[in-house]
């Protein structure tokens, strides 16, 4: 199996690079998810929970962006209040 997977083109070209893309080893992997037959999104799901990607982790991010733009934009306005500040939401 090791073999074929090291003869697949994309493969070959992450190897012999010597700083390749993030292009170039999303196929590599890919390439070898499709020959060992393995589930890509069920090893997705797997890699981003080692990484603590969890779909809680991703919503915390959001929020805490969202609600540091928001104190942002308060501060703003507090701190000069003319109307000429444009405020979208």
């Amino acid at each position: 199996m090791q073999k074929h997977i090291n003869k697949q083109l994309d493969v070959i070209k992450m190897t012999t690079s010597e700083d390749p893309s993030i292009d170039i080893i999303a196929k590599a992997y890919f390439t070898r998810y499709n020959v060992m037959n393995l589930l890509f999104e069920t090893s997705k799901v797997n890699h981003l929970k080692k990484l603590e990607y969890t779909d809680s982790s991703i919503q915390n991010t959001i929020n805490f962006k969202f609600r540091k733009t928001l104190y942002r934009l308060v501060d703003k306005f507090i701190t000069n209040p003319d109307n000429t500040n444009q405020y979208n939401f």
